[in-house]
């Protein structure tokens, strides 16, 4: 088993992370160049900000990431973005990456943010989908 897959396995068997302060959960948005990762990051239970994170570099190679998947950002300190600062917009590090296994465990301790839940269809929506459903059938 190579180096990189027994790393991420270890990330995957410690069980949830440890939160320390100014950590937060972040869903992962796009790829930039050089380590740069666009994130929606959940400052408090309810609100999301878009922002931009940074794969250090000892985490090249060894974490897959892949857009939609959560990880836990804790903020960057100035000194330790060794790429371009892209005008000081990055403002996290990623510090693990979460699992499906992480996500259960946490929404069962209550400590999931709801800005991360599946929101449920709204009863517009639902009536709108019905309608042009209907109509294709009738132009067939």
């Amino acid at each position: 088993m190579g180096h990189g897959r027994k790393v991420q396995r270890a990330f995957v068997e410690d069980g949830v992370p440890k939160m320390e302060s100014g950590d937060c959960w972040a869903r992962v948005v796009e790829f930039r160049d050089k380590g740069i990762i666009a994130v929606n990051v959940a400052i408090d239970n309810d609100t999301i900000e878009a922002s931009l994170a940074f794969l250090p570099a000892r985490f090249r190679g060894t974490l897959f990431l892949r857009r939609g998947g959560f990880v836990q950002v804790r903020p960057l300190a100035p000194t330790e973005c060794s790429v371009s600062r892209e005008d000081a917009k990055v403002q996290w590090a990623i510090e693990n990456l979460l699992s499906t296994e992480h996500i259960k465990e946490l929404r069962k301790e209550k400590r999931w943010p709801s800005a991360f839940e599946p929101r449920p269809a709204l009863p517009e929506e639902e009536e709108n989908t019905e309608e042009t459903e209907g109509s294709e059938e009738a132009s067939d």
